[in-house]
Order: C-alpha cells, then structure tokens, then sequence
C-alpha cells in the first residue's frame, strides 16, 4: 500500500519540477510581499512550516536576519535540500499533521501544506498552537469547493500526485482559528481559474479586480493575529 505521508520524499529530487512558477510566485506575493510586509516582522522569529526546498524563507532573508528564521517540512530530503540552499538557517523535520512544534514562533507562514496532511483541522489546529501570544499565522490552502475537481485531475493522471489531498471550506478555517483565539486580519482568493491553463498576465489582472469572487476562487490566503 502506497504511504501517501511519505509521498515528498519519493519526489523530492525532482520537487522543482512539480512546482508551477507562476503560482509559487503568486502565492509568495500575497503570503509575503503584501501579508508578512505589512505587518511588524523585524526581529521576530519566522518559521516557514512545510518549507520546501526553502524558496519562501531564501525569499525572506533578503530582509530579515537568517538566524531569527527556521523551516520545517515532513520531509527528510526536501529539509536537506532546503539547508543546501539555505545554509545559515535553521531547518529541522516535523510533521504538523501530527503535533505542534516543540517551541513557539511570532509568525509562521504556511502555504499549501496542511490540506496534504490526513486531517487538516488538526494541522491547522497544530499550527495556531505553535505561535506566540500576539503572533501571527500566514496560510495559504485550496478551497473545498474544487476538491473533487482536483482529486479527478489526479485520477485521470493529468496531475502527478499521490498523497493526501483534504481541502477545507472557508467555514472550517476561521471556526480553527477563532477556537484558537485568532483574529482574521486580512483574506484573499487566489486564483480565478487553474494556473495550468497559462495567461498569467490575464490571471494575475483578473485576480487582482474579482475581489467580490474570493470564496469561489481555487485557493484562500489569510493572515490572522493572536489575540489571546
């Protein structure tokens, strides 16, 4: 029986190649450049919790401090290629599916991790638990609403993946964070129509200005501060 959990480190070498540019630089420029900016990061620390090959957090050393920065991911390889390209951040194997981290981070962004892990609300859950009082999550996930959608794609073979895929509605994630004392401080869609389909110049423009479609674009972007 296929171990979807183990299912990045069986294509880790070849991670590169299942990422889509223009979404990876999309999701960077909401998660990122407009939610983490805004807000009051110099010197706290930052995990990027299902950290990749470490795009996100080389990204972010460009203006904060490596060493108030650290990654994580459930996989073994993808965290040793992370340190190959990162080599002055901290990065460690955890599984966020299963528990909190062992220490708490002012911010932690998450993008697209916890919808591949068996049950997302307790990822979720994990993740409000690993961050400071006053601290701040920064998510991103797919919508429910193009879960069976996604999980047709993958059966028809037109999307090579294999592991766990359980999307949330917007519903079930702002009743996660509000049970964990968390207030919504901003939310986006993004994503109209699947990136797949390229005219990223038209998807980008069209994103941008169908606000009032958010809750049925594919994935949902939040920053939510705690208040407890």
């Amino acid at each position: 029986m296929f171990d979807k959990a183990n299912f990045y480190n069986t294509i880790s070498a070849d991670f590169s190649n299942y990422k889509n540019d223009y979404d990876t630089n999309r999701r960077r420029e909401v998660l990122v450049d407009e939610f983490l900016f805004n807000i009051n990061f110099k010197g706290k620390k930052i995990l990027d919790c299902g950290c990749a090959d470490g795009y996100f957090i080389k990204y972010i050393s460009k203006v904060c401090e490596e060493k108030n920065l650290s990654g994580c991911d459930i996989s073994s390889n993808l965290v040793n290629i992370a340190k190959e390209n990162n080599k002055k951040i901290d990065f460690f194997i955890h599984n966020i599916g299963e528990n909190k981290t062992d220490k708490r981070f002012d911010i932690i962004i998450s993008s697209e991790v916890i919808e591949h892990c068996e049950n997302p609300k307790k990822a979720l859950d994990n993740l409000c638990k690993s961050v400071s009082d006053q601290g701040y999550i920064i998510l991103s996930t797919p919508n429910k609403l193009w879960e069976k959608i996604v999980r047709l794609a993958s059966f028809l073979k037109l999307r090579p993946f294999q592991g766990f895929e359980n999307f949330l509605t917007h519903k079930e994630i702002t009743s996660v964070l509000e049970a964990n004392k968390f207030e919504v401080i901003n939310y986006k869609g993004i994503h109209l129509f699947p990136f797949q389909l390229g005219l990223n110049t038209i998807h980008k423009y069209l994103d941008e200005r169908s606000v009032f479609m958010n809750k049925i674009k594919i994935n949902y972007a939040f920053i939510a501060k705690k208040i407890k």
